[in-house]
């Protein structure tokens, strides 16, 4: 059991500050799923984002020290037998409707704190009960495994398809041609 906070982390016997708030490892999430970057980018987004001091990082420590940023983001647990399902939620999308239900878990508004560890955060996460983002989880994995909704939750699809369906996100090069295409018709 580990029973501190981690803010830091241990890379080839050097010890090396972490950003642990919950915003940058949302911003590190947000990075990892980025149409924008290549997928060799992602990596190192992620690592320019978690460490403070990545310039001191040797390059042939990269891949352990993205393993331990991966590490730190699923709380502490390894990810080698963690079997891929389908994607159910969005960080980026889903935050407005995952930060009222963690803020009434804590009992204060996070978004206001200057600092919240994010284990602190998925622990508070991982308690969300029956709400808004619990309904669209629920709908979100009834769709993807082909499960019928019932008449309820049919209702409440049609009426919040919108925040029920991933948006799909474009990179600029794909953008200037939807818009050239649109245009032409």
């Amino acid at each position: 059991m580990i029973y501190d906070l981690p803010t830091s982390l241990v890379i080839s016997a050097d010890e090396y500050e972490i950003r642990s708030d919950y915003r940058a490892v949302l911003d590190i999430c947000c990075a990892l799923n980025d149409p924008e970057l290549r997928e060799n980018e992602k990596p190192i987004v992620a690592l320019l984002i978690f460490y403070p001091s990545f310039d001191d990082i040797s390059p042939e420590n990269y891949q352990e020290a993205f393993q331990k940023c991966l590490w730190f983001i699923d709380g502490g647990k390894d990810r080698k037998n963690k079997k891929k399902g389908p994607k159910l939620m969005d960080w980026k999308q889903d935050f407005a409707y995952i930060v009222g239900p963690v803020n009434q878990i804590l009992g204060k508004e996070i978004r206001n704190l200057k600092y919240m560890h994010w284990w602190t955060f998925m622990a508070a996460y991982t308690e969300i009960g029956d709400c808004t983002f619990s309904k669209i989880l629920s709908i979100r994995m009834k769709r993807s495994k082909g499960m019928r909704l019932d008449k309820g939750e049919r209702e409440w699809y049609i009426k919040n398809r919108e925040i029920v369906d991933f948006q799909t996100h474009y990179t600029d090069e794909e953008n200037n041609v939807i818009s050239k295409w649109i245009g032409s018709v």
